[in-house]
């Protein structure tokens, strides 16, 4: 996560576990797809590295640390000022075996409390009817203080902060279910002190690299101002058995922090359920903001200032790529780490599909119309390497081109698909058609995409923003199909 205006960061607190009998009933848990329950506790290095401090400073270290079964509380939380908010998942890296957990409190001070999430398959809490604490479960992180703030100048005297932790040594394609939030055990009954724990969230791990079982993404994108609207419809979105959401920009008219509490308090019911992966739009004008908040994967090859711009991770047999198209010099300054990225996953054996999504379309026949520099620089990229999908917003519409290649159409699968996807109860722009227009439709609909992933076949369902999956008398707004060669 870059933080350019962090201010102050953690003060350690160490932990140790043993056992105690189990002292508490299961707490509710959200629905989720069943998954096979989690081996035993790996060895001793995937408790991370704090954990593997407290082994070390604990008496007895010689010994491997023994667990505590956790005693559901009275109340996850006692203090208004210290709970949680904003909780979303995000990944940074391995997306089969670690999440990022980062929230929000009205407590401020990071020098005082240290983060942690308590996360566990959810078979093994269902069987035990209570977490269990020990070096496989607990996750420490860090805090960071920052003001609202425009090119370096402070905007407000507001301190906010921001906490972070990272699970790691996840069980592959595993449900597992999760708090976030303050507080250490009592090593003798298993009673939480000071608890300060957020519901109860849940997650699915992805499968290993390659895998190719079924699963399904959501693309969205342009909600600015639409918090109630998408408030209204959110027992469907929560209903979509995704494994993650990708969002193409302008969650925010300004990028304020009211605004970000705004948007983040209407998502939290699918952020604490599902990840969700952004790439700054235009309208995130306080970019310190954008990226204090989402910790994004951070690769080494590309400069530090573009770090978390222009991002990739893998999904089983899918490469997803992230970047910054807002000015043509950052898009230039993309391409040398893009093309590299993108020569690598598609001479991959493990990867079938490459989906790439950015905020700016590369071609729309709307009011913004297409983006030069998204066509100059990412398009030859998405050519020469293969690209068969890209998901835009900026324009309040949907549209899907024809496969596009060398600024003229081509056969089916023979060029690129370019889609903009940007109404997500933004103020609706018109839709137009040109030469490479398929398909269009007025903002007014609204829309999200659901993508199918089976193997070697990727299934796009696009929906009006009353519609989904299930919803009586509504039908998609269009579908499309591409397949790989067996």
């Amino acid at each position: 996560m870059t933080r350019l205006l962090w201010i102050a960061s953690l003060a350690a607190a160490s932990c140790r576990f043993e056992d105690v009998p189990p002292t508490a009933a299961a707490p509710d848990l959200p629905s989720a797809s069943p998954a096979p329950a989690a081996p035993d506790a790996g060895p001793e290095e995937d408790a991370g590295p704090e954990a593997a401090a407290d082994r070390a400073d604990a008496p007895g270290a010689s010994e491997a640390p023994k667990a505590v079964a956790v005693a559901t509380p009275d109340s996850w939380a006692t203090d208004p000022e210290k709970a949680p908010y904003s909780v979303h998942m995000t990944w940074e890296g391995e997306a089969d075996t670690s999440v990022v957990f980062t929230w929000a409190t009205a407590f401020n001070d990071v020098a005082v409390e240290v983060p942690r999430v308590i996360i566990q398959p959810k078979a093994e809490v269902e069987a035990a009817g209570q977490f269990t604490w020990g070096p496989a479960t607990v996750f420490e992180g860090e805090g960071a203080n920052y003001k609202e703030s425009l090119l370096g100048v402070d905007l407000s005297n507001d301190l906010h902060v921001v906490w972070t932790v990272r699970a790691t040594g996840l069980v592959p394609d595993t449900d597992y279910v999760w708090r976030v939030g303050f507080g250490d055990v009592s090593l003798e009954t298993g009673e939480l002190k000071d608890p300060n724990w957020s519901e109860l969230g849940s997650v699915r791990t992805a499968p290993v690299k390659g895998s190719r079982a079924p699963f399904t993404f959501v693309v969205a994108g342009d909600s600015r101002g639409g918090e109630s609207e998408i408030a209204a419809r959110m027992d469907r979105y929560v209903a979509v058995d995704a494994r993650f959401w990708l969002f193409t920009g302008d969650m925010t008219v300004g990028g304020t922090q009211p605004e970000w509490d705004s948007w983040m308090g209407v998502m939290q019911p699918l952020t604490t359920r599902r990840v969700l992966l952004p790439v700054q739009g235009n309208h995130e004008i306080l970019a310190d903001l954008y990226y204090t908040q989402f910790a994004l994967p951070s690769h080494p090859e590309l400069p530090e200032h573009l770090r978390e711009h222009a991002w990739s991770l893998d999904y089983g047999n899918v490469h997803i790529v992230g970047l910054d198209s807002n000015t043509q010099v950052l898009a230039e300054e993309q391409v040398p780490w893009l093309e590299a990225d993108l020569a690598a996953a598609s001479a991959d054996p493990d990867i079938d599909w490459i989906v790439a999504f950015f905020h700016h379309p590369a071609y729309s026949a709307s009011n913004h119309g297409s983006t030069s520099w998204v066509q100059k620089n990412f398009v030859p990229a998405f050519e020469k390497f293969g690209v068969p999908l890209t998901i835009a917003g900026h324009d309040h519409n949907y549209e899907r081109t024809v496969p596009i290649k060398g600024g003229a159409e081509v056969g089916w699968q023979e060029g690129p698909i370019h889609v903009t996807a940007g109404a997500f109860f933004a103020p609706a722009y018109s839709n137009g058609k040109k030469w490479f227009t398929a398909v269009s439709h007025h903002g007014d609909l609204r829309n999200w995409m659901i993508l199918d992933v089976d193997g070697k076949v990727l299934k796009a369902t696009v929906w009006s923003g009353d519609g989904g999956p299930g919803v009586p008398g509504q039908s998609p707004l269009d579908e499309f199909t591409l397949t790989r060669p067996e």
